[in-house]
């Protein structure tokens, strides 16, 4: 699973995440850049790489399956 955070308090409002971002994984509430849960995000990072100010972090859970032992 992954999860896009934007903190505000970093983020300028520049836009180029948005600009950056082919597939609309981001968009615009209020005035401010926010993932968009319905996007078809490729997960790309491609907005993380853009932003100069690190307001877009990626988090990542790995989940391990279960192995089960046969005798």
């Amino acid at each position: 699973m992954t999860a896009i955070t934007i903190d505000a308090s970093l983020c300028d409002n520049c836009n180029l995440c948005l600009a950056a971002c082919r597939h609309g994984g981001l968009g615009l509430k209020d005035g401010q850049v926010v993932p968009m849960a319905a996007a078809d995000c490729r997960e790309c990072r491609t907005c993380e790489f853009i932003c100069d100010r690190g307001a877009i972090d990626w988090s990542y859970e790995i989940m391990l399956a279960e192995v089960k032992k046969t005798d």
